[in-house]
């Protein structure tokens, strides 16, 4: 009864993951560089080796803030917009990760090696 309930929620885990990664590879444009899962010292981003990324490379991590304030998936929803502004966003880098594994030319796996990271973060190749 136990092992089916784990059987479930590996099922239900794997689909999501599968909607997620099939997201991105459709609109890899607008979602390249996104951190898609984060485990432990690890995550998944959308950047592979369509984007010039090869193992070993180092990507700095960056997070959006605007007007002062991180960006949050909710921030609509908390701040809504009354009356259009120019918001003033800023790319703040918050760390470096090692690209271990490349699957599917638009994803890699990543190894936090300083910092933070955390699924509304962005990645790019670092200017060493």
């Amino acid at each position: 009864m136990l092992r089916q309930r784990f059987d479930y929620l590996y099922s239900i885990l794997g689909l999501a993951a599968l909607f997620l990664f099939a997201g991105c590879s459709t609109s890899h444009e607008a979602m390249r560089g996104s951190v898609m899962m984060k485990f432990d010292d690890r995550a998944h981003v959308c950047i592979g080796s369509d984007d010039g990324v090869r193992v070993d490379d180092v990507l700095a991590v960056y997070r959006i803030r605007v007007d002062d304030m991180w960006w949050l998936s909710d921030y609509e929803r908390r701040f809504p917009t009354a009356e259009y502004r120019k918001p003033n966003y800023q790319k703040i880098k918050v760390g470096e990760a090692k690209v271990i594994e490349i699957f599917e030319r638009h994803f890699a796996t990543v190894r936090v090696m300083s910092g933070e990271l955390q699924p509304s973060d962005i990645v790019e190749k670092s200017r060493r």
